[in-house]
């Protein structure tokens, strides 16, 4: 497939659009927002390893005792570019939830944690309209995606 080819609905999924796809199979069961909802939005909070033991020192304590053990540790370390880091929440939303999910990360969230939002791919709508049909823009056909 060449690079930014659209997927056009037919093929990839005879009856599913790609967002629809990935609400059924990219989260378990069991994840709901709060309201009852099934998720479409996951929120995760990750803080600087570093910064986690200057603040709170038990909590790496707690988790290294815990019946995971370092193992536990592990499974919630991430590595990125900046350095190590630990995620200490995780949240799910529906879509009339996740601005209010957005809200209340933007203002509870410290400053120096990421915060991580995943909402998988949008819904894609091919536009076409007077002067977009047929032409073409370095031997390639002009499609516009809303």
């Amino acid at each position: 497939m060449n690079k930014g080819q659209i997927i056009h609905r037919e093929k990839f999924h005879p009856t599913l659009t790609p967002e629809e796809f990935h609400n059924r199979y990219a989260f378990k069961p069991g994840e709901k927002c709060p309201c009852g909802r099934r998720a479409e939005v996951v929120c995760r909070v990750l803080m600087p390893l570093d910064e986690l033991v200057k603040r709170d020192a038990k909590a790496i304590g707690y988790l290294l005792m815990s019946d995971g053990g370092p193992e536990k540790l592990k499974e919630l370390a991430v590595e990125t570019i900046h350095g190590t880091y630990i995620r200490v929440s995780t949240q799910h939303a529906c879509k009339s939830c996740s601005p209010t999910l957005e809200r209340v990360a933007a203002r509870d969230a410290p400053s120096w944690c990421i915060v991580e939002f995943s909402r998988g791919p949008g819904p894609t709508r091919v536009l076409s309209g007077p002067g977009l049909f047929g032409e073409t823009v370095n031997d390639r056909k002009v499609t516009i995606e809303v």
